[in-house]
């Protein structure tokens, strides 16, 4: 039950390189996860401290406006 404000940006995997970013938990979106366009999330540090404060976000879900998503990977600081 909480809420907050944030920013979501729809991506592939070819963002995490041109941006040199990195995962420090879970992982990268799947190959398997794009092809069939599976709701899932990497979310930053931010989010996850916000959101998950004692929690491991993996595999949890979080709602996107209306849409539900699981996040499989947080990025580094």
């Amino acid at each position: 039950g909480r809420r907050r404000s944030g920013k979501a940006v729809g991506v592939d995997s070819s963002y995490f390189r041109m941006l040199n970013l990195e995962v420090a938990r879970g992982s990268y979106f799947t190959a398997e996860q794009i092809a069939n366009g599976r709701p899932v999330a990497i979310i930053g540090d931010g989010v996850r401290s916000r959101f998950f404060t004692t929690d491991d976000p993996i595999g949890k879900p979080l709602k996107v406006g209306e849409n539900w998503v699981t996040v499989v990977g947080v990025l580094t600081d």
